[in-house]
């Protein structure tokens, strides 16, 4: 899933090389999004102990750095970062070991890419913590087929366990951009998740230039009795 084939050559610029230059000319920007997206669901970065997070078109595991600011290597996770490009899961895999060894991670976050969310194995363990899938500029891609992307989140939380579900969805605040956003929050809805955040901000909180940006939050309640993240009841 995605805007581009990052593991095609252009020129002479190998996919490894394209993955890095995307890198590194939008990634500080999306983990500075993403920190203040995960702030509008958490309070108390406990909540998310042993989370599952799926980051669906993760590009070089901007999700899983940006969580990682958020909740410190006091709080453990299980990322599960999907993209199509074998480029961008090799580069997301070197930046995870990295943040490992500058140990900016808790000891037992797991981390693992794949290529394909319908065939992700959680493992036998029925997990009641929350779920998290992170949607950051997903749906500027012209190939994305909404009701077939909100049925395999649905079919992976199921999978992993009756804990409650968010969907953090990030974007442009341009219209082109957002033309899928009422087919998504549609379908969410019909899936039984209630809409928690839906807003329009200028970001100013990065380095870079401000930029209008497109923030949701969709909820499925818990099925167990667990405690809820900030602004959900």
């Amino acid at each position: 899933m995605g805007q581009a084939d990052f593991d095609r050559s252009i020129e002479d610029l190998t996919g490894s090389d394209r993955a890095r230059l995307y890198a590194y000319f939008n990634q500080k920007r999306h983990i500075d999004e993403l920190v203040h997206a995960f702030g509008l669901m958490v309070g108390d970065p406990l909540e998310l102990r042993k989370a599952t997070v799926i980051d669906i078109g993760c590009g070089p595991f901007t999700a899983g750095l940006a969580l990682a600011e958020v909740l410190t290597a006091r709080t453990p996770f299980r990322y599960v970062g999907v993209d199509r490009a074998n480029s961008m899961c090799a580069l997301g895999l070197q930046l995870s070991r990295a943040a490992i060894a500058a140990n900016a991670l808790h000891g037992d976050t797991s981390i693992e890419f794949r290529h394909d969310l319908d065939t992700c194995d959680f493992g036998p363990d029925c997990r009641n913590g929350w779920t998290v899938v992170v949607l950051s500029y997903l749906l500027a891609s012209g190939s994305v087929e909404v009701n077939k992307l909100v049925a395999s989140i649905v079919s992976a939380a199921d999978r992993i366990g009756p804990g409650p579900v968010a969907v953090i969805h990030t974007n442009s605040a341009a219209s082109a951009a957002n033309a899928k956003f009422a087919e998504l929050s549609k379908a969410l809805t019909g899936a039984e998740f209630a809409t928690v955040v839906d807003e329009q901000e200028v970001f100013i909180h990065t380095d870079s230039s401000p930029k209008s940006l497109h923030y949701a939050l969709f909820v499925r309640q818990r099925r167990v009795g667990l405690h809820s993240p900030k602004g959900v009841a």
